[in-house]
């Protein structure tokens, strides 16, 4: 006679929480005077409702996410490759930034 497979529970695809941020996230520990541990939870708590606010306004398109790399990679930049590029480089920062400033949300 067979068996008869479990069909409850286990692993199943798109179940589970789904991710509150368009990326990865962490746990950020830290020391804090005791005094000011409430001013930090509030300052944090108002700025991930910030993100959270503007992710749900602005849901993540292909535009928005190459926007996002972009950003990332522009941040990322420390200088050309060589110094004999700088003045390339610096104009394309410069636009890179004024094309990021111009699209931010």
């Amino acid at each position: 006679m067979k068996e008869k497979k479990e069909t409850r529970g286990g692993n199943r695809p798109g179940a589970g929480a789904k991710p509150k941020y368009n990326e990865q996230t962490t746990t950020v520990a830290f020391r804090c005077p005791i005094s000011k541990v409430g001013q930090i939870k509030d300052m944090v708590k108002s700025r991930m409702s910030e993100w959270l606010l503007i992710r749900d306004i602005t849901p993540l398109t292909p535009f928005g996410e190459a926007i996002n790399l972009l950003r990332d990679l522009a941040d990322l930049q420390n200088g050309p490759p060589l110094e004999r590029h700088r003045k390339e480089w610096e104009d394309t920062m410069d636009q890179v930034y004024g094309f990021l400033n111009k699209w931010k949300s």
